[in-house]
């Protein structure tokens, strides 16, 4: 299973340029952005690359993005050059946010908690080194009051 939505990225590329996009192309231009992004990622995310379903939602936009990006390139390579503004919104951004990520500069938020310690008690001084061993048993004051409770 690739990353990102193929009707998002015909959408998106239809939008462009008003042209189709067979099959084919899309796959083998998901697979490349797909491999990118996975080559990238992994040393900063080792044990979640590649990403298991459901995938983050980054993740699914860097795919289509970079998706679109190759798309473009096949298509339009020959025959005109593409914008610089094409270029920005489907290159230069996706490949700066992947590095970022790469670079833990930003966290993919459904794997931010991931490696965090939820507690750490380490602060905390352990109870049995309050008072010494004499201390540590049951007031004699309080048998009472406990046996009482109990029957």
């Amino acid at each position: 299973m690739s990353y990102g939505n193929d009707n998002r990225v015909k959408r998106l590329f239809w939008d462009f340029s008003e042209m189709e996009v067979s099959g084919d192309l899309l796959t083998d231009c998901r697979l490349k952005a797909d491999s990118q992004i996975d080559a990238t990622l992994f040393r900063a995310y080792p044990g979640n690359v590649p990403f298991s379903s459901p995938y983050p939602a980054i993740i699914n936009a860097l795919s289509d993005d970079l998706t679109i990006w190759y798309i473009m390139r096949s298509k339009f390579r020959a025959t005109v050059p593409l914008s610089a503004g094409a270029k920005e919104d489907y290159w230069e951004k996706p490949i700066k946010l992947l590095e970022d990520l790469q670079n833990r500069k930003i966290d993919i938020p459904e794997l931010s908690h991931q490696d965090e310690v939820i507690s750490d008690t380490s602060e905390y001084p352990v109870i049995s080194d309050l008072d010494d061993e004499e201390n540590w048993k049951v007031s004699s004051e309080r048998l009472d009051d406990v046996a009482g409770e109990k029957d």
